[in-house]
């Protein structure tokens, strides 16, 4: 299966929420952003703006580029995945 950008950003925004202890509300109300935006941004079903980028990555304690960085690092292992929905 081809992981396209959307999915994996979305898996690091899981990844990191984890990390951090967060559920998808806590994080939303941390960002200010909305809970369906995040759980549609970690489905890969979203496109995210530099700007919420940023914001989820503050939240995180992360900068922008670093998030896009373990971005990149994730596309790069080849993974099985499944996907629902």
């Amino acid at each position: 299966m081809k992981h396209t950008i959307s999915l994996v950003l979305g898996d690091v925004v899981v990844a990191e929420r984890t990390r951090k202890g967060y559920s998808q509300t806590e994080l939303a109300r941390l960002t200010g952003l909305h809970r369906s935006y995040i759980g549609d941004v970690e489905r890969g079903v979203r496109n995210m703006s530099v700007d919420n980028l940023t914001t989820l990555a503050n939240a995180f304690g992360l900068t922008g580029s670093v998030l896009l960085r373990r971005m990149e690092q994730l596309q790069a292992k080849p993974k099985t995945r499944r996907r629902s929905g």
